[in-house]
Parts: structure tokens; C-alpha cells; sequence
């Protein structure tokens, strides 16, 4: 099965009424996190692609910030339709450009779908001696959802995806980047890549 594109499926036309709500607001590329923030992948359709950012461009700071997480937190908190400065290293020239935030798009899967989560925040309470939370648990026992193990699709959001694993019911959310795939192997290899922080 092709893949699609690591925030393809995130991807659906936005009507009006999605861009007047507030949403946190994002760029559309994939980083790596090297020494700078590397552009790995520009989501098409997006402030990012619309400007010309491509993989290889160095990203310096964005808002003054150079740490992946104040970064984040500055486009939490700038949301959408909101001018962004992001200064970037491009072939040895440094430069500073202001892009405008857009909407992240949500999901369009639909539910009932076997999908492959490259994450490893998806945790579920278990019964004490449930394999899946291991034999020596006693009590407060827990399994954790292993990266690009099979699940099925509940519902789906930018920041938040619900799943069903092994009988279980999972969600996954807080450092969730909304990266699905339809093909397991496609998703093992997205993971051992380790560029997966999305802004």
C-alpha cells in the first residue's frame, strides 16, 4: 500500500469557519534535530511550502526561540492567521523571513481503519497478571502501545488520536504529532529516522 505522506492524511480542505476558529498555529514542515532544527520534509499546501522552505534548510530560531519546545509553545500561543518570524541558515546565508501561521489540518481516516502509530506515548491501564502489563505487576499496571504496532482508528485530531489496541482502548495525546500510516513498514522506518517533530 503507497504511503502517505508523513502529514498527507492530516491534510483535508479547510472551509471558512475552520479558519476563523482559534487554533494553534503551524508552518507545515517535518525536523530533524541536529546541532539547528533541520527541515526534513514541507507538508504541501502550507506557509512553509507557499514561501519556499525546503528540506536541508536550516532553521536557527523562530520567534527568537531555538529549543524545539519554546518553539512550540510560541506557536501555541501566536495560533492562526498570525505573522511568524522564523530566521534560517539556507546554503551559508543567514536570513529572516515572516511567514503567516495556518491552521493545522485534521485528520480525514475514517474510523474503523487499521493505521501504524510511530509513537510511543500511548499508554492503557491493565489487570494485574495481564501479560501486557507483565507478570510481576500487582497493581496500578500499565502496557504501553509499541511503536508501528497495528491499531485501529477510533478518531482522530491534530494533537489527539484515539485507537483500540488488543481490546484496549488508547489515546494518544500531549506530545501526539498527528504522524499515521496506512503501511507498518513505511512506519518502522519513519520511526528509526528520529525526524519527527512537527511544527
Amino acid at each position: 500500500m503507497k504511503r502517505l505522506s508523513a502529514l498527507a492524511i492530516l491534510i483535508t480542505s479547510l472551509t471558512q469557519a475552520d479558519l476563523m476558529a482559534t487554533e494553534p498555529g503551524w508552518l507545515g514542515i517535518r525536523v530533524c534535530k541536529r546541532s539547528h532544527l533541520v527541515v526534513q520534509e514541507v507538508f504541501p499546501g502550507t506557509p512553509a511550502k507557499e514561501f519556499g522552505l525546503h528540506p536541508g534548510d536550516q532553521i536557527l530560531t523562530i520567534e527568537g526561540e531555538a529549543g524545539i519546545e519554546d518553539i512550540q509553545d510560541s506557536l501555541r500561543n501566536l495560533g492562526q492567521g498570525n505573522p511568524v518570524r522564523v530566521r534560517l541558515n539556507r546554503s551559508g546565508t543567514v536570513e529572516e523571513i515572516s511567514l503567516m501561521l495556518a491552521v493545522r489540518p485534521i485528520g480525514t481516516i475514517p474510523k474503523g481503519t487499521t493505521v501504524y502509530l510511530p509513537e510511543s506515548e500511548g499508554r492503557v491501564a491493565v489487570k494485574p497478571g495481564d501479560p501486557l502489563g507483565g507478570r510481576t505487576c500487582r497493581s496500578n499496571c500499565y502496557a504501553r502501545v509499541p511503536q508501528c504496532d497495528p491499531v485501529v482508528l477510533d478518531s482522530q485530531g491534530p494533537e489527539r488520536s484515539i485507537v483500540r489496541w488488543r481490546g484496549h482502548l488508547v489515546t494518544f495525546e500531549d506530545d501526539f504529532r498527528g504522524i499515521t500510516f496506512l503501511d507498518k513498514s513505511e512506519c518502522v522506518k519513519y520511526a528509526k529516522e528520529g525526524c519527527r517533530q512537527v511544527l
